[in-house]
């Protein structure tokens, strides 16, 4: 139970930091280069 609900806020923040990095990527212009050093 306990593990389900962090497993569901860590991803939730994993999400939301995706987001944030293709949104600035694309902004940018640099979305392949963000993808290609992860």
């Amino acid at each position: 139970m306990v593990s389900q609900i962090l497993w569901l806020g860590v991803k939730d923040v994993f999400t939301q930091i995706a987001k944030d990095v293709v949104g600035h990527a694309s902004d940018h212009g640099t979305f392949v280069l963000t993808l290609r050093s992860c």
